[in-house]
């Protein structure tokens, strides 16, 4: 068995029960919310989307800097046929400013079925980005506009004690003959709530992500490939009542990473603290790791050159963050950020910044039967 199959099977059955947080800067304002007041028999009618100018300037790092300007839009219809069980379709569209045609236009399908009261399944299309609630080195931040949709399944656990998602993301399907491998992604992000007392939390992340490249009937002389991710920490959030400062929160995370050999396992720290007010959010952080590069993490944080088992090879950042951010209506946002990571290995400082308007409204077009 692969290691990282033991991993899955190990951890799935626990991950299900684990928490979720915001895991990164100005992350409250990218988690697309629901109407939770639906009846049987209502039709609505979901816009989701955003623009946005993202601008990455990077040097000496290897990384080259661009940037990304645009729009998605996501239209969907949802249909309920009774307050647990309803029915999503619509499509996913992406355009990059300055090209004459759409960059992605995808089909947007689901089933929902609310199990219990605080459990939800999803099989078909999901949002992505800032819902899944990764922190940064596992996630980069652009996914939250340049690829939201998922497909697969997508499982949400809500509670007081408990919160978390769960998801597969089916990324290249195969059938008999074909010459590529079958690819996945599966994901957990969660954390447990430890402490409560009105003023302060402290929560317990848990976080674990696979992928996995392989499949038997197609003709492909690949081998089979399956890395993981794993990651968990302690966070602590203090709520104020000052003039400027509505929280406080701090997080230390350790990352492990079981490669694909003859790579060696990486690992990574990451100490991060943050204050919030109504209108802005200042963050400054410290990242170490050694043969780090996870798999669907910020490739700033990645490791210098080519990971092998005869060198180490360790990176050392030192981050800020600043953000701008005003409520358009109660679900809706528009938002300035400025990210800065200064990297000890090479003296060189990397910034992105950009502004983001989001869109998250959802009509009603006929109401269903009130019960």
């Amino acid at each position: 068995m692969q290691p990282g199959s033991e991993i899955f099977t190990t951890f799935f059955s626990f991950l299900l029960f684990c928490t979720v947080c915001n895991a990164q800067f100005q992350d409250e304002y990218y988690i697309l919310k629901e109407d939770t007041t639906v009846s049987p028999g209502e039709l609505n009618l979901y816009l989701n989307g955003s623009g946005f100018f993202n601008n990455n300037e990077f040097f000496g790092s290897g990384i080259k800097g661009y940037t990304l300007i645009g729009n998605n839009f996501q239209p969907v219809l949802e249909y309920n046929f009774t307050k647990e069980f309803n029915l999503r379709a619509g499509t996913h569209l992406l355009w990059y400013h300055g090209q004459d045609k759409l960059r992605k236009i995808l089909p947007f399908f689901s089933i929902n079925y609310k199990l219990l009261p605080s459990l939800k399944i999803r099989i078909g299309s999901y949002n992505q980005g800032a819902c899944l609630r990764l922190p940064e080195p596992l996630y980069k931040f652009e996914n939250r506009f340049a690829s939201l949709t998922g497909n697969g399944i997508q499982i949400i656990k809500t509670g007081n004690i408990w919160e978390s998602v769960t998801w597969l993301n089916w990324l290249t399907f195969i059938e008999p003959g074909d010459p590529f491998r079958e690819e996945f992604v599966f994901g957990h992000s969660g954390k447990i709530r430890l402490f409560e007392n009105g003023r302060d939390l402290i929560d317990l992340p848990v976080y674990l992500l696979a992928n996995h490249k392989g499949g038997q009937i197609n003709h492909n002389d690949q081998p089979v490939e399956t890395r993981t991710d794993l990651g968990t920490g302690i966070n602590w959030t203090r709520h104020m009542n000052l003039s400027l400062i509505d929280r406080f929160s701090l997080l230390a995370h350790y990352y492990y990473e079981n490669g694909i050999e003859p790579n060696p396992p990486g690992n990574a720290f990451y100490g991060y603290g943050e204050m919030n007010a109504d209108l802005f959010s200042l963050g400054m952080g410290y990242f170490h790791e050694k043969n780090w590069e996870s798999i669907l993490g910020e490739p700033l944080f990645f490791s210098p050159g080519v990971i092998d088992q005869d060198e180490d090879h360790i990176r050392d950042l030192i981050i800020f963050k600043a953000g701008f951010h005003t409520s358009i209506t109660s679900n809706s946002s528009l938002l300035l950020r400025f990210e800065g990571y200064y990297d000890l290995s090479i003296n060189k400082f990397q910034y992105t910044y950009g502004i983001h308007m989001i869109l998250n409204e959802w009509i009603n077009i006929f109401k269903g039967n009130s019960e």
